[in-house]
């Protein structure tokens, strides 16, 4: 089983690979648009809710393709939808990248989503929200859990945990 640490690394390659996207962060929740060390357009990645079910582990991420766009001083933004098509194709290639026999992951390709999104923090940003489920097999293997020896009475009944 992968750890989150393997996948972010996993999305980290891929950002750092990709000839386009100069930035990447990985967080709990999304906290882009407010650090100067960002460098844009970037890959950010937000884990969202995992789950187990029938020896599948599925887990969500949601990952923001972004870019700065500024306004004049008439506050007009004509080159956002430049911008928007921009990551919106940016967006797209991550989530064919990440659809990859290699991997020990694969992508859900049912249950990928993208939208448009535009964040007023520290930055004015632009971009595309991808919405994507990655799954594994999880076979329950208890021999592997770091635990020590337990057992558990009920009813007057033993019962041993190997």
């Amino acid at each position: 089983m992968l750890t989150l640490n393997q996948i972010r690394s996993t999305f980290q390659t891929i950002a750092e690979a990709h000839r386009q996207i100069n930035g990447f962060g990985f967080d709990n929740e999304a906290n882009f648009g407010q650090s100067d060390d960002m460098q844009y357009p970037c890959l950010y990645v937000v884990q969202q809710p995992a789950n187990i079910s029938n020896g599948v582990l599925s887990r969500t991420f949601d990952l923001f393709v972004l870019d700065r766009y500024y306004g004049d001083s008439d506050g007009n933004t004509s080159n956002i939808t430049d911008l928007l098509s921009d990551m919106q194709l940016i967006a797209s290639d991550v989530v064919s990248l990440l659809n990859n026999t290699e991997y020990q992951f694969q992508l859900d390709r049912n249950a990928v989503t993208l939208e448009p999104v535009y964040a007023e923090k520290d930055d004015l940003l632009a971009g595309y929200k991808a919405t994507v489920t990655l799954t594994e097999g999880f076979d329950y293997r208890r021999c592997s859990v770091p635990y020590d020896f337990i057992v558990i009475e009920q009813i007057g009944l033993s019962l041993q945990i190997t």
